[in-house]
């Protein structure tokens, strides 16, 4: 204790420590300050076109959107759409602004086996990004992308339909037996 009363550190350490401890409050506030304005830029790309896809944009297993907030440190991006072909990337961020200017995503694509007995005058197939018309064919394997697919069988007579679903990296078989029969009548 002092003449005073008030009882002093004894150690030349107090000093010491209590900069330390406003160093550390400092730190503290600089970091929400700076954490606040770390954000994540990015578009995607699909072939080469920019794409506004419902595609599934994850940070470290969280979705996030073009413009998050995000902490800085090491963190992976995911990004996942049933029409395009998995994106993964591991990244360090610092304070600040990051723009990853355009992410990069293939197209998924499946194979589409058809087989039609007798053969098709014609064979049509539809589909949001493919459309393919076949004369006088009885059957072909196609590399589509990802997606759902009208498949139309025209007969001199006689016509028919039927929707496939394409499923990325597999074989989609599409078999049409078509039985034609004939009356006479009189």
């Amino acid at each position: 204790r002092d003449v005073t009363g008030v009882q002093t550190c004894a150690l030349p350490i107090c000093p010491l420590l209590l900069w330390i401890f406003v160093a550390v409050i400092l730190a503290i506030k600089a970091h929400e300050r700076l954490r606040k304005d770390t954000r994540l830029y990015f578009r995607l790309r699909v072939d080469g076109r920019l794409a506004d896809l419902n595609s599934t944009v994850l940070w470290d297993e969280i979705a996030i959107r073009n413009g998050d907030n995000v902490s800085p440190g090491w963190h992976t991006l995911k990004v996942s759409n049933q029409k395009v072909e998995s994106f993964m990337k591991r990244m360090f961020i610092m304070y600040g602004t990051h723009r990853l200017s355009v992410i990069d995503l293939r197209r998924a694509k499946g194979t589409l086996a058809i087989n039609v007995e007798p053969q098709a005058a014609l064979l049509t197939i539809n589909g949001p990004e493919f459309h393919v018309a076949l004369h006088d064919i009885k059957g072909t394997n196609l590399i589509v992308p990802t997606d759902s697919y009208e498949i139309t069988r025209a007969y001199s007579h006689w016509k028919a339909a039927s929707q496939v679903v394409v499923a990325a990296n597999r074989t989609t078989p599409a078999h049409y037996e078509t039985a034609f029969g004939a009356i006479k009548l009189g």
